[in-house]
């Protein structure tokens, strides 16, 4: 019997005990820009098996062209935590306007190209809606309040 290489062995785990999930793909469109111009984008990756994944950013330029975002115009930030990959990346807001902006997703289930919208969340399909998030700036030093009102009785 021939001895399989690492690759197959791992192909083979995957496929004997468990099987491989897609990863469930969700963008979040620009935040608010902050005082210095620059806005977030949000790439969400959850649900899959294995859980490894690697997301990077692309864009489409005015020519029609997609290109990797160059490293030396944004900053990126990247958050794991078991089942699911977060990566954020801070931009000029105006490049949003002129440029698409692609969160890419490659994982052992096939790879996932996903736009970022310009005014709502998006998932790649299949089409199931995350519970959002609420995601705040105080770039103030002031504390916040925060006011809940039950508007539902009636």
């Amino acid at each position: 019997m021939a001895s399989m290489t690492k690759r197959e062995k791992r192909s083979s785990m995957y496929t004997d005990n468990n099987h491989v999930l897609e990863p469930k793909v969700t963008v979040y469109p620009a935040s608010n820009t902050d005082s210095n111009g620059k806005t977030t984008l949000l790439c969400l990756a959850r649900d899959m098996f294995p859980d490894l994944v690697k997301i990077s950013w692309k864009m489409e330029d005015a020519n029609g062209r997609t290109v990797e975002v160059p490293k030396a115009e944004t900053e990126v930030l990247e958050q794991r935590k078991e089942g699911q990959t977060t990566s954020m990346i801070i931009i000029d807001k105006e490049k949003t306007y002129r440029n698409k902006y692609i969160c890419s997703v490659e994982h052992e289930g096939g790879p996932k190209d996903v736009e970022i919208p310009k005014d709502k969340p998006t998932e790649a399909p299949p089409t199931t809606m995350a519970a959002p998030t609420c995601l705040f700036r105080n770039y103030t030093q002031e504390p916040l309040t925060l006011n809940l009102t039950d508007d539902s009785s009636g």
